[in-house]
């Protein structure tokens, strides 16, 4: 059975979405219906559809004069993310070394291979999928559904945080450092030595994000579609 071809609504949410999250849009940046509609060729009712669907999974947001636009990073958002995937991925990356075979660890060094290849390219979107594939496998490597489960949900939080804070350009090369050592840590059948490593890693990840928060890098002042 042939996959039913993308809808005018699908279009509409990854020309958005991908371009929030390859930098094209910055938190802030206010998304009118009818401007959107024009520039993408499409009638005004799958924009819409997709902005809700933009807004549900938190990318937008909407003030008090029901204009949409690109949310900011809630700090208290960042750090309850980040303390519940150190929860769960310690976690994973110790049952990884105890669970996974070969085969999984050559193909999750295989990621970071993408993630190179990403970061030479200057492929923000590849570089957060890659990045997510890493993670992922991980979990899976690890043989446990609900730690599967529950990583697959902060992943795209985590996403959202990377690409609304600018972390994908320079400040890959060290997130791929501490990839390197995660691997060599499973490699070796270390569980405490890989949850360390983990640990580090994305104790590394909420830094350099704060950073640009407080920094004022992630996004400032009213930008709209038209001033792209």
């Amino acid at each position: 059975m042939r996959p039913s071809a993308p809808t005018l609504t699908d279009r509409a949410y990854y020309e958005l979405r991908n371009g929030i999250l390859n930098g094209e849009f910055s938190p802030g940046t206010f998304f009118r219906e009818e401007e959107v509609a024009a520039r993408l060729g499409v009638s005004r009712t799958p924009v819409r559809t997709a902005l809700k669907m933009l807004l549900s999974e938190g990318f937008l947001v909407q003030g008090r004069d029901r204009r949409l636009q690109v949310a900011h990073i809630s700090l208290a958002e960042l750090s309850e993310t980040f303390e519940a995937r150190r929860a769960v991925e310690g976690a994973i990356a110790a049952l990884a070394c105890r669970k996974g075979d070969d085969e999984e660890l050559a193909r999750l060094e295989h990621f970071v291979y993408d993630e190179e290849l990403a970061h030479r390219e200057h492929n923000r979107l590849f570089i957060l999928h890659s990045d997510r594939n890493f993670h992922a496998h991980l979990a899976l490597m690890a043989g446990n559904t609900c730690l599967a489960d529950f990583q697959g949900r902060l992943s795209g939080l985590v996403s959202r945080f990377l690409a609304l804070s600018s972390t994908l350009d320079g400040e890959i090369i060290h997130a791929l450092k501490e990839h390197r050592a995660i691997v060599a840590a499973v490699r070796t059948r270390e569980p405490e030595r890989a949850r360390s490593a983990m640990l580090r890693h994305l104790d590394n990840i909420e830094d350099r994000i704060r950073c640009r928060i407080e920094d004022g890098r992630d996004g400032t002042g009213e930008e709209s579609w038209t001033c792209r």
